[in-house]
Protein backbone atom coordinates (compact mmCIF):
# COMPACT_ATOMS: atom_id res chain seq x y z
CA UNK A 1 0.00 0.00 0.00
CA UNK A 2 2.31 2.93 1.26
CA UNK A 3 4.77 1.57 -2.40
CA UNK A 4 1.50 2.45 -3.96
CA UNK A 5 1.32 5.73 -2.58
CA UNK A 6 4.77 6.32 -3.08
CA UNK A 7 4.54 5.49 -7.07
CA UNK A 8 1.23 7.74 -7.60
CA UNK A 9 2.77 10.58 -5.40
CA UNK A 10 6.16 10.38 -8.28
CA UNK A 11 3.66 10.03 -10.70
CA UNK A 12 1.95 13.27 -9.48
CA UNK A 13 5.51 15.18 -9.17
CA UNK A 14 6.37 14.05 -12.72
CA UNK A 15 3.23 15.43 -14.34
CA UNK A 16 3.30 18.11 -12.91
CA UNK A 17 6.92 19.24 -13.64
CA UNK A 18 6.24 18.32 -16.95
CA UNK A 19 2.99 20.69 -17.66
CA UNK A 20 4.97 23.33 -16.11
CA UNK A 21 8.10 22.80 -18.35
CA UNK A 22 6.02 22.64 -21.26
CA UNK A 23 3.47 25.48 -20.56
CA UNK A 24 3.51 28.37 -23.08
CA UNK A 25 5.63 31.19 -21.49
CA UNK A 26 4.45 34.67 -22.73
CA UNK A 27 6.50 37.77 -23.53
CA UNK A 28 5.30 41.00 -24.35
CA UNK A 29 7.06 44.43 -25.58
CA UNK A 30 4.90 45.71 -23.51
CA UNK A 31 2.36 45.00 -20.53
CA UNK A 32 0.56 47.13 -18.06
CA UNK A 33 -2.52 47.60 -16.19
CA UNK A 34 -4.72 51.13 -15.83
CA UNK A 35 -4.32 52.29 -12.01
CA UNK A 36 -7.96 53.84 -13.09
CA UNK A 37 -10.23 51.90 -15.30
CA UNK A 38 -8.30 48.31 -14.76
CA UNK A 39 -8.20 47.77 -18.27
CA UNK A 40 -5.15 46.28 -19.15
CA UNK A 41 -2.81 46.87 -22.60
CA UNK A 42 -0.47 44.27 -23.76
CA UNK A 43 1.16 43.99 -26.88
CA UNK A 44 3.52 41.57 -28.67
CA UNK A 45 5.70 41.90 -32.08
CA UNK A 46 6.21 39.09 -34.57
CA UNK A 47 9.37 39.17 -37.04
CA UNK A 48 7.35 38.46 -40.29
CA UNK A 49 11.08 38.82 -42.27
CA UNK A 50 13.53 41.73 -42.44
CA UNK A 51 11.99 45.24 -42.70
CA UNK A 52 8.35 43.45 -41.89
CA UNK A 53 6.87 42.93 -38.01
CA UNK A 54 3.40 42.85 -37.07
CA UNK A 55 2.03 43.42 -33.39
CA UNK A 56 -0.52 41.67 -32.21
CA UNK A 57 -2.60 44.16 -29.22
CA UNK A 58 -5.22 44.22 -26.57
CA UNK A 59 -6.46 47.34 -24.77
CA UNK A 60 -8.88 46.25 -22.56
CA UNK A 61 -11.31 44.47 -24.71
CA UNK A 62 -10.27 45.77 -28.18
CA UNK A 63 -8.23 43.75 -29.98
CA UNK A 64 -5.83 45.06 -33.09
CA UNK A 65 -2.87 44.16 -35.43
CA UNK A 66 0.01 46.77 -35.69
CA UNK A 67 2.56 46.33 -38.98
CA UNK A 68 5.45 47.94 -39.68
CA UNK A 69 7.12 47.43 -42.76
CA UNK A 70 9.67 48.91 -45.24
CA UNK A 71 10.64 49.18 -48.50
CA UNK A 72 13.85 50.48 -50.72
CA UNK A 73 12.42 53.65 -52.03
CA UNK A 74 10.70 56.19 -52.71
CA UNK A 75 7.14 54.78 -52.30
CA UNK A 76 3.69 56.95 -52.43
CA UNK A 77 1.19 54.28 -51.83
CA UNK A 78 -0.89 54.87 -49.57
CA UNK A 79 -2.90 52.11 -46.97
CA UNK A 80 -6.18 52.86 -47.21
CA UNK A 81 -9.71 51.10 -44.96
CA UNK A 82 -9.74 48.90 -48.60
CA UNK A 83 -6.19 47.48 -47.86
CA UNK A 84 -6.12 44.10 -46.05
CA UNK A 85 -3.70 41.94 -44.69
CA UNK A 86 -5.08 38.05 -45.04
CA UNK A 87 -3.82 35.50 -43.18
CA UNK A 88 -3.88 31.52 -44.21
CA UNK A 89 -3.37 29.36 -41.26
CA UNK A 90 -2.37 25.41 -41.35
CA UNK A 91 -5.84 24.51 -41.14
CA UNK A 92 -6.74 26.04 -44.35
CA UNK A 93 -8.41 28.80 -42.77
CA UNK A 94 -8.58 32.43 -43.73
CA UNK A 95 -8.45 35.80 -41.85
CA UNK A 96 -8.90 38.90 -43.70
CA UNK A 97 -8.76 42.11 -41.64
CA UNK A 98 -8.71 45.34 -43.02
CA UNK A 99 -6.76 49.01 -42.02
CA UNK A 100 -8.48 51.16 -39.67
CA UNK A 101 -7.72 54.21 -41.56
CA UNK A 102 -5.84 55.82 -44.21
CA UNK A 103 -1.64 55.48 -43.96
CA UNK A 104 0.54 57.25 -45.73
CA UNK A 105 4.53 56.61 -45.66
CA UNK A 106 6.85 57.86 -44.47
CA UNK A 107 10.37 58.22 -46.10
CA UNK A 108 14.26 58.94 -44.77
CA UNK A 109 17.53 58.87 -46.89
CA UNK A 110 19.79 56.57 -44.99
CA UNK A 111 23.51 55.75 -46.57
CA UNK A 112 22.15 53.27 -48.81
CA UNK A 113 19.29 55.39 -50.25
CA UNK A 114 15.88 55.85 -49.64
CA UNK A 115 14.02 54.49 -47.38
CA UNK A 116 9.94 54.27 -47.34
CA UNK A 117 8.13 53.14 -44.03
CA UNK A 118 4.31 52.21 -43.35
CA UNK A 119 3.10 51.91 -39.75
CA UNK A 120 -0.62 50.91 -39.98
CA UNK A 121 -3.16 49.40 -37.54
CA UNK A 122 -5.85 46.74 -38.50
CA UNK A 123 -8.73 45.93 -36.11
CA UNK A 124 -9.36 42.30 -35.30
CA UNK A 125 -12.14 40.59 -33.44
CA UNK A 126 -11.85 38.07 -30.56
CA UNK A 127 -12.97 35.45 -32.39
CA UNK A 128 -10.28 35.90 -35.21
CA UNK A 129 -7.95 35.87 -32.92
CA UNK A 130 -8.65 32.36 -31.26
CA UNK A 131 -9.08 31.05 -34.81
CA UNK A 132 -5.17 32.51 -35.61
CA UNK A 133 -4.77 31.00 -32.29
CA UNK A 134 -5.92 27.76 -32.42
CA UNK A 135 -3.58 26.67 -35.96
CA UNK A 136 -0.05 27.89 -37.55
CA UNK A 137 0.40 30.96 -39.53
CA UNK A 138 1.60 29.69 -42.86
CA UNK A 139 1.38 32.57 -45.16
CA UNK A 140 0.84 35.57 -45.06
CA UNK A 141 -0.26 39.12 -47.75
CA UNK A 142 -0.66 42.50 -47.70
CA UNK A 143 -2.28 45.38 -49.44
CA UNK A 144 -0.10 48.61 -49.90
CA UNK A 145 -2.53 51.02 -52.42
CA UNK A 146 -2.97 48.83 -55.47
CA UNK A 147 0.33 46.81 -54.61
CA UNK A 148 0.49 43.30 -52.47
CA UNK A 149 3.38 41.76 -51.20
CA UNK A 150 3.17 37.91 -50.46
CA UNK A 151 5.42 35.74 -47.68
CA UNK A 152 5.37 32.09 -46.76
CA UNK A 153 6.05 31.62 -42.87
CA UNK A 154 8.18 28.64 -42.33
CA UNK A 155 6.27 26.40 -39.37
CA UNK A 156 8.86 27.36 -36.55
CA UNK A 157 7.60 31.00 -36.98
CA UNK A 158 3.84 29.79 -37.51
CA UNK A 159 3.66 28.19 -34.53
CA UNK A 160 5.18 31.19 -32.80
CA UNK A 161 2.70 33.53 -34.25
CA UNK A 162 0.10 31.35 -32.81
CA UNK A 163 1.26 31.10 -29.63
CA UNK A 164 1.67 35.15 -29.15
CA UNK A 165 -1.74 35.25 -30.37
CA UNK A 166 -2.67 32.63 -27.53
CA UNK A 167 -0.95 35.29 -25.03
CA UNK A 168 -2.99 37.92 -26.43
CA UNK A 169 -6.00 36.77 -25.59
Amino acid sequence: MKSSIKILRITTIFILMSVQTYSQKCKYDYQKKDEITGEETKGSTFDVKRGWKLGLNKNGNQYSIGMLVQFDGNLRDIITPENTIIFKLENGEIITVNANQNYVPTAQATQFGIVSMYNARYNITKDDLKKIASSSLIYIRIGIGLQTYDESIPSKKGKSFLDQANCIL
